[in-house]
């Protein structure tokens, strides 16, 4: 029988899950993605392999935690970001015209040309999605993986196009 291996988003992310069991620890994660308060979930960063130093990292990383404490997910979900976002609209008609509130927000997620614009861009993605799909969640693992690649330039479109090609691909559109 073959070991898998676990990688270190996935490893990151079923820890925050974990983590989600105590409640103090949990508080603190909540605040992860506000600037004031992030120090207080570092010890818990730094004990899951999260380099402190590189602030990309740091902060992506205190997103999807934050994320993760905040929502009533057991685990990590199935759902990539661009499939995740159609699907809290899913009801609204015209969701994926070009006006639309969810193609509003896709438009300015990939717009965005810094990993900071980025996770700023995101957050009330995250909230928004999180309260529109009780029991359809996310995957963490999968999202975080991207935003660390996302400071490397010739990834950003590569990313960029996967949101879209998700968000519309949903509907059975072409791009």
């Amino acid at each position: 029988m073959e070991k898998q291996e676990i990688t270190k988003e996935a490893y990151f992310v079923n820890s925050v899950f974990l983590a989600k069991a105590n409640n103090g620890l949990k508080a603190k994660l909540k605040r992860a993605d506000i600037p004031s308060m992030a120090y207080q979930s570092w010890e818990f960063l730094l004990s899951h392999r999260i380099n402190l130093e590189y602030e990309d990292e740091r902060q992506s990383a205190a997103l999807i935690a934050a994320a993760i404490a905040k929502s009533d997910a057991a685990g990590n979900g199935t759902l990539s970001l661009g499939q995740a976002l159609a699907d809290a609209f899913k009801g609204d008609t015209n969701n994926v015209e070009e006006d639309s509130p969810a193609s509003q927000r896709l438009r300015r997620l990939i717009a965005c040309s810094s990993v900071e614009e980025l996770l700023q861009v995101l957050r009330p993605i995250l909230q928004l999605i999180d309260g529109r799909l009780p029991g359809n969640h996310l995957d963490y693992s999968r999202l975080l993986r991207q935003l660390w690649n996302f400071h490397w330039e010739n990834q950003q479109e590569r990313i960029k196009i996967e949101w879209t090609r998700e968000f519309y691909g949903r509907k059975g559109k072409t791009l």
